[in-house]
């Protein structure tokens, strides 16, 4: 009474979720999703299979394309085979073909693969050392209760940008700064593999346009331009569907052709970075596209850009340096720092002296530093205005102490009048020996002549 329903598979996880790593096989992670266990007509003997759920479709001139993965125990060899699906009767039990196995499995007690422990698969590399080797972040979970990836609001990260703390995305092209959740004509949030897409523009989709999306293990940086089987639908008159539905219902990141121009970190399941968003990630370069063949990530070729989300949360994603997040989810930044989570600190047009003042903030801002000079018997605190002019900074002298100049270029000259602007950002030096005026700009640490000297400079 409790074989028939056991053989049904009625004790077993219905829905699957499983990830797979890329260190050996850049492109094992594409089938990384959901899995369903397959019933009736569709079932392999008596023994359970799990078929990837994902869009795919098949085209007769490119072999195995579209072909979807499958998870099956194999009674004849005693192993759980990671496998593509044989239509025509082929033998899905064949080691030879397998991507992935599981060591031999003795005693199952329900022919349940959470009975075969994490450590116990192998993965197929390829090439002229072809052999077997240990599948390291194999992640698997049953999704039976809840989905594995949910788009609840509160993990919603609507806009994303590049930290201005960091490098934009640099290439042969100049990349968006700002990315926003694309979103279908229903308003619904274009998915996939089980991830927001994010786009470079709000609106109008049928431009060119720069997407971030989740592949499975890793998020990429790529165009509408580059998804080359849409395009050529489109360049034959024969597209019929718009980017949206294309990505959601008909992209799969093994068969489809596309070209990608930067892969993030790998993200392992469970883990801190395994998010909705590509929010802290590093990035580095892809590899040069092949023509039919994946790309990989270039872990030799890093980058430094980094993407924020915008959206001001007092829990999860706060306002730097004491900015306030208000209603709308964007901060009030009080401090004198910007950008869109207050994160950039300012500076201006003082300089600070790390020997005697702090910068309130670590910046260098001479009207935002703490002045932490300390009179005593050696020392006295007080504004020092030898040299040439007003330093513009507090300082602490002794006899011993250097002179106070901004730039000894300045030492030698026979000054009548010094002219300091109001900003400390200009100063006007009229010289009595030849009757010229020469104008400098504050870079922060030293005085820069601009242009040429005034000469013939009469009296008022």
């Amino acid at each position: 009474f409790i074989l028939i329903p056991h053989m049904e598979g009625e004790y077993l996880c219905q829905k699957l979720y499983m990830q797979f790593d890329d260190k050996v096989d850049s492109q094992l992670s594409y089938y990384s999703g959901s899995y369903e266990l397959l019933t009736g007509s569709e079932k392999r003997g008596n023994y359970p299979t799990y078929r990837e759920i994902k869009p795919y479709y098949e085209e007769k001139d490119k072999e195995n394309r579209g072909t979807p993965m499958l998870l099956r125990f194999c009674n004849k060899i005693g192993s759980w085979v990671i496998t593509l699906e044989e239509k025509y009767g082929g033998d899905e039990c064949n080691e030879d073909l397998a991507f992935v196995m599981s060591e031999v499995v003795d005693d199952q007690l329900k022919y349940n693969v959470f009975e075969v422990s994490q450590d116990d698969w192998v993965v197929m590399k390829e090439g002229d050392d072809r052999r077997w080797m240990p599948l390291e972040d194999f992640r698997t979970e049953c999704e039976d209760e809840e989905s594995k990836y949910t788009m609840d609001e509160t993990e919603q990260c609507i806009f994303i940008e590049i930290d201005e703390r960091e490098e934009s995305f640099t290439s042969t092209r100049v990349w968006a700064t700002h990315f926003t959740i694309m979103k279908n004509n229903l308003d619904d949030i274009v998915l996939m593999y089980d991830h927001p897409v994010y786009s470079s523009v709000r609106e109008n989709y049928e431009q060119e346009q720069e997407l971030i999306m989740y592949l499975g293990k890793r998020w990429i940086l790529t165009t509408s331009n580059d998804f080359l089987d849409y395009t050529k639908k489109e360049h034959s008159g024969t597209k019929v569907l718009d980017l949206r539905t294309y990505l959601a219902n008909h992209f799969h990141a093994r068969w489809s052709d596309y070209r990608v121009s930067f892969f993030s970190e790998p993200i392992i399941a469970n883990t801190p970075n395994d998010a909705m968003s590509p929010v802290g990630l590093s990035w580095v370069i892809a590899s040069a596209k092949i023509s039919k063949e994946n790309q990989f990530a270039d872990e030799n070729m890093r980058v430094s850009s980094l993407l924020l989300c915008t959206n001001c949360n007092s829990e999860t994603n706060p306002c730097f340096y004491e900015g306030i997040c208000l209603a709308d989810n964007t901060c009030d930044c009080i401090s004198g720092s910007n950008g869109p989570l207050c994160q950039v600190l300012p500076t201006s047009n003082g300089f600070c002296d790390e020997y005697f003042n702090k910068g309130e903030f670590s910046f260098d801002g001479g009207d935002c530093c703490i002045h932490s000079c300390v009179s005593s018997e050696k020392y006295e605190c007080g504004k020092d205005k030898t040299g040439l002019f007003y330093v513009g900074y507090d300082t602490c002298k002794s006899v011993s102490w250097q002179k106070s100049v901004p730039s000894t270029s300045l030492i030698n000259l026979v000054v009548t009048y010094v002219s300091l602007s109001a900003s400390g950002r200009n100063l006007a030096i009229i010289e009595s020996i030849g009757r010229s005026v020469r104008v400098y700009d504050n870079d922060g640490s030293t005085w820069v002549m601009r242009g040429s000297s005034v000469t013939e400079v009469k009296e008022p």
